[in-house]
Formats: structure tokens, sequence, C-alpha cells
């Protein structure tokens, strides 16, 4: 984050022995975070995704490279369903205060 600092004098009376010194910080807002909230899944979308995703999985298996790819593919289905079923929304950052 960078910041940016500015101050100057104020020209206006204090009623003081001392000036016034005006300063003013700004940084860069901060990114959005984005979460998955588990309790809101729709599982029945996740379950008929992962159906499709796993119906042209036709892979043969005979040597660790091949397992490894495999797993790859599973992976992927796995994760591309949930993110389907459950979208991610953004996250403010801030705690709300009771």
């Amino acid at each position: 984050m960078s910041k940016i600092f500015d101050w100057h004098i104020v020209p206006e009376d204090s009623l003081s022995d001392h000036r016034k010194i005006s300063f003013a910080l700004q940084q860069d807002k901060r990114p959005s975070i984005k979460r998955w909230n588990v309790r809101k899944t729709d599982w029945d979308t996740y379950q008929s995704e992962l159906d499709m995703h796993m119906r042209v999985w036709l892979g043969s298996v005979h040597t660790p490279a091949d397992i490894e790819r495999e797993l790859d593919k599973v992976n992927s289905a796995i994760i591309q369903s949930y993110k389907t079923a459950c979208p991610a929304r953004k996250c403010s950052g801030r705690k709300k205060v009771p």
C-alpha cells in the first residue's frame, strides 16, 4: 500500500502563540477478499456438476504419471463443481460490532 503524506501550515489565527499544522494521509483501497460460505452451498447443483465432469473421465492408468494426471483431473472436477455450486462473495474485512 502506498501512503501519501501531505502537510501545510494553516494561515488562520489560532489565538495562540503556536501555528496550526494540518496534515492528511491517503492510502490505497485494500483489495477485497473473496470467501465461500459452505453452509450456503447448493449440494444438488454440486452433485450434478460433479457427475457431469466425471462422466467424461475415460483415463487409463498404467504408470505413476498416469495416476498423477488422473488425480489432477479429479481434483479439478471437484473444485470446479464446488465453485459452481457455491459462488464466492466479497467480504469487506470489517468486523461487525454488536
